[in-house]
């Protein structure tokens, strides 16, 4: 029950002007598929399908008033029309259409207050609409300050702070309380010598990921319980790369990082028996540990012939700390592989680019 047959449409528009530019991108997908599933007493036949329709359209438009001062506008409406059907004789038939509606707003702002010193103010409003089997609204704000800074032309710091602010409302079920929270950061890179391009840099900061849409309502599969992610997180991280474009040794990238998670409310995903829609459920404390390891670099070979390669390692312990008295205590939770790692292989010729890419 593996066919699939999918159509996408793209097309886009670009301009400038003498102080800006602006895009205008329509996309659709429409497909029909079947649900795979398991064989369970050589029964192969699957009575699940799906059909999807997505839509969207999105602008931006950029425009630097003065030398110091720019902003940019995006903008997106989107529509996703989903019909989910199970005709298996030993299971109640299911028959449910969704049709989700999305606006998104985002207005970003840079003031330069000096050469080195930037400042930026951004908000964001995106409202999520869905009908025809339930009907839920859920409005979200983001409002965001910035600021970073250069300093004797080897050290660089960022620090950020974002509102969230999150109301949802006609919910059939229960009613759920408005979400509000400031989360901060701090990044900083340090370049200790002007030759080699070498750069130590670290961050530490506050996250706040709400649930999607899909992973609350939608009906049976969804949990219209479940609570926002909220997580701290560290990183440090070395970064040391080469560029000389007359050599035939025209690029060279290594860099290392590691990083601790302390996250509150993990969110993830497991099978319940279908495939169309995961159950979501939250783990109450969740400890990440981990190493990004990267190289790559670009050769030129004769005929003009250009050849790329990268290669990415991750090693990661994502640890489920909720209670000690769970037989699962400080185990790897669900579907975070331990070693995970890519690779890129590209040969680019006078415009045209072949791309192999394993994971």
């Amino acid at each position: 029950n593996g066919d699939i047959d999918a159509v996408r449409l793209e097309g886009g528009l670009y301009g400038f002007l003498p102080k800006g530019r602006w895009k205008v991108y329509l996309y659709h997908y429409n497909s029909e598929r079947g649900v795979p599933g398991a064989i369970v007493n050589n029964v192969w036949r699957r009575g699940e399908r799906l059909w999807d329709r997505n839509s969207f359209a999105q602008g931006m438009f950029e425009y630097n008033f003065t030398h110091k001062f720019s902003s940019k506008i995006n903008a997106k409406y989107a529509f996703d029309y989903t019909r989910y059907v199970n005709n298996d004789d030993k299971l109640i038939h299911v028959d449910n259409i969704y049709k989700q509606r999305e606006v998104y707003l985002s207005w970003a702002n840079r003031y330069r207050i000096l050469p080195n010193w930037d400042l930026s103010l951004a908000y964001d409003f995106q409202w999520n609409g869905l009908s025809e089997y339930m009907d839920v609204d859920r409005t979200t704000h983001w409002a965001s300050l910035a600021t970073a800074l250069s300093l004797w032309d080897c050290f660089k710091l960022q620090a950020s702070g974002l509102m969230t602010y999150v109301n949802e409302e006609q919910r059939d079920r229960d009613e759920a309380p408005d979400k509000f929270k400031i989360t901060p950061g701090i990044f900083a890179s340090y370049k200790p010598f002007k030759r080699p391009n070498f750069v130590i840099r670290a961050f530490y900061k506050h996250s706040y990921r709400m649930p999607t849409f899909n992973d609350l309502y939608y009906t049976d599969m969804g949990n219209a319980y479940l609570k926002p992610e909220t997580a701290i997180q560290y990183n440090v991280g070395v970064l040391y790369d080469i560029v000389r474009e007359k050599s035939w040794f025209k690029y060279f990238k290594v860099g290392t990082d590691i990083y601790y998670n302390d996250v509150k409310d993990k969110i993830v995903a497991y099978p319940k028996g279908q495939q169309f829609r995961w159950t979501m459920l939250n783990l109450g404390k969740v400890e990440i540990k981990g190493i990004d390891a990267q190289i790559g670099g670009t050769f030129g070979l004769p005929c003009d012939i250009d050849f790329t390669a990268k290669f990415q390692y991750t090693y990661q312990e994502a640890i489920d700390v909720t209670n000690p008295a769970d037989n699962y205590y400080r185990h790897q939770i669900p579907y975070i592989p331990w070693h995970s790692c890519s690779a890129i292989l590209m040969l680019d010729w006078k415009g045209w680019h072949l791309n192999y890419s394993f994971i």
